[in-house]
């Protein structure tokens, strides 16, 4: 999130996709039960990683676009950034989630 609020949108998705998002279940998954939370994704002063169109992807990754889908609960983002934010998440559905160990 920050990289991205300093201009580095292309290197934060890098990033994130290079990165395991969640716990792997192993003594050595040192991240902590705040590492895994995703509410700074939706921090309403840092926009620029939700105002880009994989954002959607990313959300799919940790589960977020299933939760959406179903419960046609869709976070205030959905309204606020400069693309269809549900048509994204619909498209990116079948996006694998993300593993986790446990």
């Amino acid at each position: 999130m920050y990289a991205a609020h300093l201009g580095l949108v292309d290197e934060a998705y890098a990033a994130a996709d290079a990165a395991r998002l969640g716990p792997s279940g192993h003594a050595d998954d040192i991240m902590g039960p705040d590492g895994y939370r995703t509410a700074l994704l939706f921090q309403a002063s840092m926009p620029e990683l939700r105002n880009d169109p994989r954002f959607a992807l990313l959300c799919a990754r940790l589960g977020l676009v299933e939760f959406w889908l179903a419960s046609g609960k869709w976070p205030d983002c959905a309204g606020e950034v400069p693309y269809d934010f549900k048509a994204a998440c619909e498209r990116a559905s079948d996006m694998p989630k993300e593993a986790f160990g446990f």
